[in-house]
C-alpha cells in the first residue's frame, strides 16, 4: 500500500480501503460510487458546529451564537453553559491566530511538546510540524479549507491511488462541481440545525434512506479497530518491525522507546495506536525509499 501511495497515509483507515479495493476486484467490479465530499461541502464533521457558531457570532452576535449553542447542547444532551464558555475561548484563540507572532509562538510550543514525547530525536522534532494562516473562522471559510486544503485532498489521493491499484474506477457524485458550487452558496441553516449536520441532505433523502438514518445525530466516520489490532494480531508484526530495523538508519526514532510503548500498549496501560501505527509505516516507507534509491543507482 505505501509503494502505492509514495508516502505515510493519514490512518490505518487508507489500508483497511486499500484490501476493501482488492476485495472489490476479486468480485470482478471495475466502477464504484463513493461518498466522498458531502461532508466537507455540508458541514458533516463536528467541528463545524463551533464554525457555524462563529459564522452566527459575526453576523448577528453573541446572544444569537449562544441560541445556537444552547439547541446543540439540548440535542446532544451537553452542558450548554460549558460549551458556550469555550466557544468563548476558541473564538478568543481564533481571533490571535491572525497574528503572525501568535503562529510562531504556537509552532514553538508544538515542537516543545515533541521534544517531550520521548521517542523523537531532538533534531526531528526541531522540523516537526508548520503553522500557517489559516483564513476566516466562519462556516463557509472552514468548509472552503476542508475541500481546497485538509481533510479531502488527502481522502482523495489515497481512494485515488487504492483504487487505481486494482484497476478500479472511484466515482465520487457529490463532487460535481456544479452540486459544490450550489451547497457553497448556501446559508448555514441548510447544513447545521441545532445538533444535526447535512440538513439538505437529510432533507432530500427523506423518504428515500431508513428514519433512522435520515435523523440520526451521532457521526459514523470510517471505524478501524487500530488499537485492539496492536494488542492482538498486530503486536508481533509491528514489534518486528520496529526492532529489526533498530540502527539500520538515521530514522530520528528512539526505537527502545516505542517497543516500552508497544508492550505498554498490549497490556492496556496506554492507549498508543496512533503513534505506533505512524512510527511503524514511516521505517516501512523509509526503508522503501532507500531501497528504491539504491536500485536506482
Amino acid at each position: 500500500m505505501l509503494a502505492f501511495q509514495d508516502e505515510p497515509v493519514h490512518s490505518l483507515t487508507a489500508v483497511v480501503g486499500f484490501q476493501l479495493m482488492a476485495l472489490t476486484a476479486q468480485h470482478g467490479i471495475r466502477v464504484i460510487l463513493n461518498g466522498q465530499g458531502a461532508d466537507e461541502t455540508l458541514g458533516g464533521y463536528p467541528s463545524f458546529f463551533r464554525d457555524g457558531w462563529m459564522s452566527e457570532l459575526a453576523r448577528r452576535g453573541l446572544p444569537a451564537a449562544w441560541q445556537e449553542i444552547a439547541r446543540y447542547a439540548e440535542d446532544k444532551g451537553e452542558h450548554g453553559q460549558r460549551l458556550f464558555w469555550r466557544f468563548v475561548l476558541h473564538a478568543a484563540k481564533s481571533r490571535l491566530r491572525a497574528w503572525p507572532s501568535y503562529r510562531r509562538m504556537a509552532l514553538t510550543r508544538y515542537r516543545k511538546r515533541c521534544r517531550t514525547l520521548g521517542w523523537m530525536d531532538p533534531e526531528l522534532a526541531a522540523r516537526a510540524g508548520g503553522q500557517s494562516d489559516e483564513g476566516g473562522a466562519d462556516l463557509r471559510s472552514a468548509l472552503m479549507r476542508s475541500v481546497r486544503s485538509f481533510p479531502l485532498p488527502i481522502y482523495l489521493r489515497v481512494e485515488d491511488r487504492n483504487s487505481m491499484a486494482h484497476s478500479i474506477e472511484a466515482r465520487v457524485p457529490f463532487l460535481d462541481h456544479r452540486l459544490v458550487e450550489f451547497e457553497m452558496a448556501l446559508g448555514r441553516e441548510w447544513k447545521l440545525d441545532g445538533g444535526l449536520n447535512k440538513v439538505l441532505l437529510r432533507r432530500a433523502m427523506r423518504g428515500r434512506i431508513p428514519d433512522s438514518v435520515q435523523a440520526r445525530r451521532e457521526k459514523m466516520g470510517f471505524p478501524t479497530p487500530g488499537a485492539r489490532w496492536l494488542r492482538t494480531s498486530l503486536y508481533g508484526p509491528v514489534r518486528e518491525c520496529i526492532a529489526a530495523r533498530a540502527g539500520r538508519m538515521g530514522d530520528g526514532l528512539d526505537r527502545a522507546r516505542l517497543l516500552t510503548m508497544l508492550d505498554r500498549h498490549r497490556d492496556g496501560l496506554a492507549d498508543h495506536s496512533y503513534t505506533l501505527f505512524k512510527a511503524a509505516q514511516y521505517l516501512l516507507w523509509l526503508e522503501h525509499v532507500v531501497r528504491a534509491e539504491a536500485a536506482a543507482v
